[in-house]
């Protein structure tokens, strides 16, 4: 009996390319048209670690993938709503039960080549992270907390222009990272780690243009907040860091979470830290702000970090990175211990440069001004649904 509601689709699978499963080294691609659709399936004892989905046709090949393995994932993503994506990789982590730790990684490039290259990387580190780790967040005690996933959207870029056509790219990219535990009262909390990065080029000055980032939010946003039949609040926001409101005078601010036995050195990947900054931690004079906000606490947070400095001016050149911990807490009535939350995530850019301005008037001859521009990215919006290692049916 399937324990959930299953989506009817009816892509046409063209190309499927697999990454080999001997640890992620080597590139093994798979021609649909001749290999048995039975290969595709999952086998008795043989787990199928990475697919790799490339071209105009990557979603709905991927669609058609992962919907073979819907019902036994503890994380899950509607890949219809990547159209733009070129790329996407799945990576399939097996439990004893059955079930799947699944990661995502999609992009909106075309260049195969890194994507491949970056999903292999970030596919090292969690094939070497621990699937439980004795966690303590903040002042809060010590728990056990378990992996469901990770998604990673490579990158949305924009392009920042001056009056005469000059232009420089600048970029955003986010990587979520989610965990479960569970409380003495039957609730189940889902740990949403959300790392958040918007990029400029790294020369100060090009063609007479600069940019630098001038802030960057991320929001989570419950979906299945109250119980449709009765209306009661049954999935809610319990926690989340940073808090509040502040500056730091610093490149860097990093917010507590302290790591248990389970992170050995032979472990060195284990959870994101909450922090934010800027890639060069070294220079002087750079610092930033933070503001949290919501419309209703128990529903939706946003982050957003702003007045990005070096000294007096924009941070041009300067990379900012921010993580940011929601907790996302599940009443135990809820069918299948579902979470489902909507991640966004949004960056402005600024960019500077130089325009000589002449007045009519003759007698006041001309001057050099400094104009500058902004420009947001295109958003990020990734809808997901959490689900704890094993699945209650309902009685």
């Amino acid at each position: 009996m399937n324990l959930m509601k299953l989506k009817i689709l009816v892509p046409i699978l063209l190309v499927v390319l697999a990454i080999s499963p001997a640890k992620g080294t080597g590139i093994e691609r798979i021609d649909a048209k001749t290999t048995p659709p039975n290969a595709l399936l999952p086998v008795s004892g043989i787990t199928p670690e990475f697919r790799v989905f490339t071209g105009q046709n990557a979603v709905q090949d991927a669609l058609k993938f992962i919907e073979r393995y819907r019902d036994h994932l503890t994380l899950r993503v509607n890949l219809s709503e990547f159209s733009t994506a070129h790329f996407v990789g799945i990576y399939l982590r097996k439990l004893p039960n059955g079930m799947y730790i699944p990661t995502y990684y999609i992009s909106d490039s075309a260049d195969t080549s890194q994507n491949e290259e970056e999903f292999k990387k970030h596919i090292f580190r969690i094939e070497r992270t621990p699937l439980k780790s004795i966690v303590s967040v903040d002042i809060e005690p010590s728990r056990e907390l378990k992996k469901i996933g990770t998604i990673i959207w490579q990158e949305k870029t924009t392009k920042v222009c001056n009056s005469e056509g000059v232009c420089l790219e600048a970029s955003h990219k986010v990587k979520a990272d989610f965990w479960y535990g569970t409380t003495t009262s039957g609730q189940y909390d889902y740990y949403v780690f959300t790392k958040h990065e918007a990029e400029v080029p790294d020369k100060e000055e090009q063609n007479g243009l600069k940019l630098a980032v001038d802030s960057v939010k991320e929001s989570v946003r419950i979906l299945n907040y109250r119980n449709r039949f009765d209306g009661n609040i049954q999935v809610f926001l319990s926690d989340y860091m940073p808090y509040g409101s502040g500056e730091s005078k610093e490149a860097t601010k990093t917010w507590g979470i302290n790591i248990g036995a389970s992170a050995a050195p032979e472990f060195p990947y284990i959870l994101p830290s909450i922090s934010a900054g800027f890639s060069e931690t070294s220079s002087d004079g750079l610092n930033f702000r933070w503001y949290v906000s919501s419309s209703d606490p128990n529903r939706d947070i946003t982050f957003k970090f702003y007045k990005l400095r070096k000294g007096d001016s924009p941070a041009w050149g300067e990379i900012f990175r921010a993580t940011t911990l929601t907790i996302v807490t599940v009443n135990p009535e809820v069918a299948f211990h579902e979470g489902d939350i909507e991640i966004e995530a949004k960056a402005r850019f600024v960019g500077e440069y130089k325009k000589l301005y002449c007045p009519p008037m003759i007698y006041t001859g001309c001057a050099m001004y400094n104009l500058k521009t902004y420009k947001e990215a295109p958003e990020i919006k990734i809808k997901v649904e959490m689900y704890p290692w094993f699945i209650l049916e309902k009685e």
